[in-house]
């Protein structure tokens, strides 16, 4: 039969229907409904092609009204960063300030068909085990014989430092020729430089476990100058097919941009899995329903529901569409499924059960309306709102996801309500009688579905039998789950790479990054700014917003205080040694070695040398076409790029407090236009947005709860039922995050994402079970209402339910790992909420759910709800499939008894948690034991031959974690033989454990404060009563400086080092040093052939109450001949010179063949003062050299520093007041 057939201008069949007395008094919305019921039982053609061609002409609308700009498809990770927050305020407003002004950080990439990016190549193991074997050197020798095939010959390889004749495989040592050769390239290549060889621009070549200590590593890696951009497509898709059978090739080109299209493509791949899942959908709807038709159309609604969702989103939110966004989509299925079974499982059941005529469809919409609308109107206005709650979210992908979802859910409810009834109707009227189309018998009066026999008939007797022990037993797993859920990890930065399986090119590339950084590469920067304000101003619903800058007009460099004041801070970020590794460029420094150089004085007011000088300053930029400056500090901190969010949390707070420190320095001096200066690093982002995914999550969760409570109780109007509906969405909630973490997962983005779903997904089932109970008329028992309930909508939730994981297995074949991670939680999920509704919630109603009136609202209840004709058996809650069904209500023993198991078991388990929470955030009690001695030593190393000085680190873990002990008492140990060739040792401490064996290290890697020191000509250091030295907090590093001065060979040291004498308990004071002068590696510069070149260097530290000088010990190298110290204090009179208090440490006749310490005598000790400026002049004589000398480690080179020991600890902040800058005095 046509459509056409059918002649809307016949009335309906018409059924007298007997209504509730609370219908008498009829309301507007009754008289709404009736219209629309008539209208659709007489016209439902009409409606069913109004509600199409309406909900598609406003889907292309957008695409119309905004042409290529209606929907901006962005399939990267990249926008997936916090924003509007402080940190990330900041963050953007130098990126504009780049943007708009004159200079950049870094120059512009070349590009161009012929331009060619490095690309490194790594050699794996499939077993991740080491590839530093004989064998499997020789297969990545084959690998990269092939990949220079394709790449031509390598800038650097590591295998051309095994292989003598390379490329050539022949000759390579064997068995312990192999190990003392990879001996010798860890001590060549593991500096604190890098562990690059032979070219400064390749990637270092093995992981960082490669030492003299452990010659193993996972990864080799070689550096080609890769191919033309154009052909890097077909070139590099051949290169992923090489492999050997126990090694992998992965590789990444330094640009990434072909990783980009990689990565576009699978994700347009793994795309067309939805369309696997709308057939899967289509033939389940089809099956379950018994109607191709009903399934047809319920899919186009579906469809129509994203189309007309689109143009709400595009009209009123945003045009950015992102992965999430097509995720939503089959969430919308999922939801959209389950309303078509609601109204077409209501509709049949009105014929089924309660004996409708099939063909009286205005008696069948009024009975199938009220109820089935209202049930997916909880549904949807519950899941929609905490789809919602994610626009609290601070990363605006998250954001835009839960405005998207949300509008999808609320337009699916208007779509569904509006069309599928015209569907039902016309369902009957073309395909009622024609089986071939309807695959069924049409639903006849007096019959039901296996299924709902079954969960009537057999599920429900039993679990109404074990009620008790099912609540018990949920309650138990509620607990366990609150106590397992709570112990969730936080993430790590989410690489792109992770979209892919572990055996992709780009994970295994990633992976390689990961573990063969060098030192230098660990390291983020930051930056100080001033002359920009921190506002972002990009639209907040567009993640590829940019911000316009705003400029700080009040910062003027030009004048002299403000270019004395950044001096000071970057002095000051210097003697943060705990923060800053070295100062990259300060433009203050800059500015006063360029006004030095043009003859002019630092700081200058004549503003015409200064502009001049700006031009050639780095760090200072111009604020565009209108003119003026904005300064830009920038420092190397010591935070590894790869370390915990917790470890980077500790780096911003420190840097925050240095930075308002110091604008409040500017207040106190009147430079207001200096005291608006703030740091940034997008490690601070990438910090921020992990952190931001934890609470945004949990916080979506609470107001989620909290919104579908409010929900709830507006549309069920019955307390107890929110009640009981909210308790078991927080269950589910619960059992699902304690699911991922027992399966090992971190609160990342997909992890943020399910959990911040978990409610409006969970309480789907719940909710229509809810309602149902609730629409069962006042009259009935708690066991009546719940057969009625779970006879309703049972075989509904467990057919979508069925319909949403079934759908999801066609998620878990994507090669995106986002995909198969949102593949593996609906499945969870969907298990998960459909039990807790079928299992404990159903268990709960039969047990306590509310009779009568109890738990209801004071409102009257205002529906249009009628009911069918009844006989006796459907009076007492029947029907055609509960008759004859006896359940015994529960007694109240076992009511009573099951409340008070599962609040004992609630309680016990909340106070399980609380204990556990209180204990975690107290510190643990820690017995440290009563160590008496430290010894730091070096062990049988051998002092090399071939060079004169030679620096060696060993890390040691002797501290035991959480104890401090108090050095009273440092003896240097020296190897017999070695007298003369031990030069010093410093004693520093680190955050990160460093290698036990000797290392090269010119520096002090990760330091974070010296805790002893010995010099050649040094004796035993001994403080006096009541002083000591606090050890402990970190771990600790002995680096040795060997001067080997005639070249001798065969010097072994068996046992160099320091040896400490140590109480357990804090003396009256804890000394601590504070290192002043000359940075190792500042600018110095020493003309030969001079008898008396002195330098000078100013800093002031970081004080903040006075303090006492116990100690000092100067230092220098082999031409220092003088080290004087002095503090200069402020004069009363600001317009005054500094005053010279005195000496806190000098050496007028420096010995570097004789260093020692000296201790003032009691009540002598010299006093420092906030505000106070301490003075480093050294003296050189470098009449025997016939080149400049310059600043560095080497004895050959030259230092100007002091170590100065003081007390009291609590007043000094900083352990370093070093500048980058020696000023030469001229005579």
């Amino acid at each position: 039969m046509a459509l056409s057939q059918i002649h809307p201008d016949e009335p309906p069949p018409a059924r007298e229907i007997e209504a509730q007395p609370n219908v008498q008094q009829r309301f507007w919305r009754c008289d709404v409904l009736d219209g629309y019921c008539r209208l659709v039982a007489r016209w439902p053609c009409a409606m069913l092609w109004g509600v199409t061609f309406t909900t598609l002409f406003l889907t292309v609308v957008p695409f119309f009204a905004f042409g290529e700009e209606a929907v901006v498809i962005d399939l990267s990770l990249t926008s997936y960063k916090v924003r509007g927050n402080q940190i990330a305020d900041r963050y953007e407003s130098v990126e504009a300030a780049f943007r708009n002004g004159e200079q950049r950080l870094s120059p512009r990439r070349a590009t161009g068909p012929t331009h060619r990016d490095l690309v490194v190549v790594v050699y794996g193991g499939f077993d991740n085990e080491t590839v530093l074997t004989e064998d499997r050197l020789q297969q990545a020798l084959q690998l990269e014989r092939r990949a220079a095939q394709l790449l031509g010959d390598p800038v650097s390889s590591p295998l051309a430092l095994l292989f003598p004749n390379y490329p050539d495989g022949a000759g390579m040592p064997i068995g312990a020729d192999l190990q003392d050769r990879l001996r010798e390239l860890a001590e060549s290549l593991h500096t604190t430089i890098g562990r690059i060889a032979d070219n400064s621009t390749a990637h270092p070549q093995f992981d960082r476990g490669f030492t003299a200590c452990s010659t193993s590593s996972r990864l080799l890696s070689s550096t080609f100058l890769g191919v033309p951009s154009h052909m890097q497509d077909d070139v590099f898709a051949e290169l992923e097919t090489y492999q050997t059978n126990e090694l992998y090739l992965a590789f990444w080109a330094t640009f990434g941009e072909y990783f980009g299209r990689q990565r576009n493509r699978q994700v347009a791949s793994d795309q067309v899995l939805l369309a696997g899942v709308v057939l899967t959908s289509l033939i389940l709807m089809a099956a379950l329903t018994r109607s191709a038709f009903i399934a047809a159309m319920g899919m186009l609604g579906i469809l129509l529901s994203a189309g007309g969702a689109l143009f709400l989103y595009r009209l009123f939110v945003s045009s950015w569409f992102g992965i999430l966004n097509a995720f939503a989509f089959f969430l919308l299925l999922g939801i959209g499924c389950d309303d078509v079974f609601v109204l077409a499982d209501t509709w049949r059941q009105a014929t089924e059960h309660y004996g409708i005529p099939p063909d009286d469809y205005y008696s069948k919409l009024r009975y199938m309306l009220p109820r089935a609308g209202k049930a997916i109107m909880t549904t949807s206005l519950t899941t929609a709102v905490a789809f919602f709650c994610n626009a609290i979210s601070v990363i605006p992908p998250l954001r835009l996801f839960g405005l998207f979802s949300g509008l999808m859910v609320l337009v699916d409810f208007v779509v569904s309500v509006l069309l599928l009834p015209a569907v039902l109707v016309l369902q009957h009227r073309l395909f009622g009688s024609i089986e071939c189309f309807g695959w069924w018998q049409a639903p006849q009066a007096d019959s039901a579905r296996l299924l709902e026999k079954y969960i009537v008939r057999l599920w429900m007797p039993y679990l109404f039998r074990a009620a008790p022990a099912v609540l018990v037993i949920s309650a138990v797993v509620a607990m366990a789950s609150l106590n397992v859920a709570l112990e969730m990890p936080s993430g790590t930065d989410f690489h792109e790479s992770e979209l892919f399986p572990g055996s992709h090119n780009q994970r295994r590339a990633y992976f390689g990054w990961e573990l063969m950084g060098s030192a230098e590469q660990d390291l983020f920067d930051v930056i100080i700014v001033h002359g920009v304000e921190p506002h972002d101003n990009g639209a907040w619903n567009s993640p590829h917003s940019k911000p316009t800058v705003v400029w700080d007009r009040d910062f003027d460099p030009f004048l002299p205080e403000v270019q004395r004041f950044v001096m000071d801070l970057c002095a000051g970020l210097l003697a943060e040694r705990s923060l800053v590794r070295s100062v990259d460029h300060c433009w203050a420094q800059d500015l006063a070695r360029t006004l030095r150089e043009m003859g002019q004085e630092f700081p200058s007011n004549d503003t015409d040398a200064v502009e001049e000088a700006f031009r050639q300053v780095r760090g200072l930029r111009r604020r565009g076409a209108e003119g003026g400056w904005y300064g830009v500090i920038s420092a190397t901190s010591t935070g590894a790029m790869l370390a915990p969010t917790a470890e980077h949390r500790w780096h911003f707070e420190h840097w925050e407090a240095f930075t308002r420190k110091w604008n409040a320095i500017a207040v106190q001096r009147g430079l207001h236009g200096a005291s608006n200066g703030f740091h940034s690093s997008v490690f601070w982002v990438k910090m921020s947005t992990i952190e931001n995914m934890a609470t945004s999550c949990v916080s979506a969760v609470c107001l989620s709860t909290a919104f579908v409570a409010v929900m709830l109780t507006v549309t069920l109007q019955n307390v107890m039922l929110v009640f009981f509906a909210t308790l078991h969405v927080i269950g589910v909630c619960l059992a699902l995050v304690a699911t991922l973490v027992l399966q090992g997962h971190k609160l990342g983005v997909l992890e943020s994402l399910s959990v911040s779903l978990l409610v409006g997904l969970s309480i789907d089932y719940l909710a229509h079970l809810a309602a149902a109970y609730q629409e069962q008329p006042d009259t009935q028992t708690r066991v009546q209402k719940t057969i009625a309930a779970v006879t309703q909508f049972g075989s509904t939730v467990l057919a979508g339910a069925a319909t949403t994981g079934l759908s999801a297995i066609f998620l878990l074949m994507g090669k995106i790992t986002f995909f198969s991670g949102v593949g593996k939680f609906v499945i969870t999920m969907v298990l998960l909420a459909i039990f807790a509704a079928m299992g404990p919630f159903a268990a709960t109603l039969y047990l306590f759910g509310p009779e009568g009136r109890c738990g209801s609202l004071s409102c009257p209840r205002r529906d249009c709800q009628v009911e069918p004709e009844r006989n006796d058996a459907a009076d007492s809650g029947g029907n055609s499939l509960t008759n004859g069904l006896e359940v015994p209500p529960a007694s109240s023993k076992v009511r009573v008894g099951t409340c008070a198991a599962v609040g004992l078991i609630l309680l016990v388990g909340c106070g399980i948690r609380m204990y556990l929470s209180l204990s975690s955030g107290q510190e643990d009690q820690v017995t440290c034991p009563p160590i008496k001695e430290f010894e730091f030593t070096f062990e049988d190393y051998a002092v090399p031959s071939d060079t004169y000085d030679d620096y060696r680190c060993r890390g040691f873990d002797a501290i035991p974690p959480a104890c401090t002990y108090y050095i009273q008492e440092v003896e240097p140990i020296i190897a017999p033989g070695l007298e003369h060739v031990v030069h010093n040792m410093i004693l520093f401490s680190t955050a990160r454990r460093q290698a036990s064996c000797p290392f090269t290290c010119f520096d002090m890697p990760d330091a974070r404060g010296v805790d002893a020191g010995w010099a050649v000509g040094m004796g035993p250091v001994r403080w006096p009563d009541g002083m000591a030295y606090a050890l402990g907090g970190y771990r600790q590093t002995l680096q040795m400086h060997y001067r080997n001065w005639n070249l001798s060979a065969g010097l072994v040291d068996t046992r160099s080092g320091l040896r400490m004498k140590v109480a357990a308990q804090a003396p009256t004071w804890v000394l601590v040093s504070i290192n002043v002068g000359l940075h190792p590696l500042g600018h110095l510069r020493i003309p030969p052939g001079r008898r008396n070149t002195t330098v000078y260097t100013d800093c002031a530290p970081v004080l903040t109450g006075p303090v006492k000088v116990q100690a000092f010990s100067t230092h220098a190298h082999k031409l220092g001949i003088a080290v004087v110290t002095k503090v200069l204090r402020p004069p009363s009179d600001v317009t005054g010179p500094a005053l010279d208090i005195g000496h806190v440490g000098s050496t007028p006749r420096f010995d570097f063949n004789s260093q020692r310490m000296e201790q003032f005598p009691p009540g002598s000790q010299p006093e420092l003062r906030p505000g106070d400026t301490i003075r480093v002049t050294c003296t050189f004589d470098s009449t025997a050299r016939d080149r400049a000398t310059r600043s560095g480690w080497g004895s050959d080179d030259e230092m100007c520093m002091t170590f100065i020991y003081a007390y009291p600890r609590e007043h000094i902040s900083s352990q370093a007041c070093l500048t980058e800058r020696a000023f030469e005095v001229d005579f």
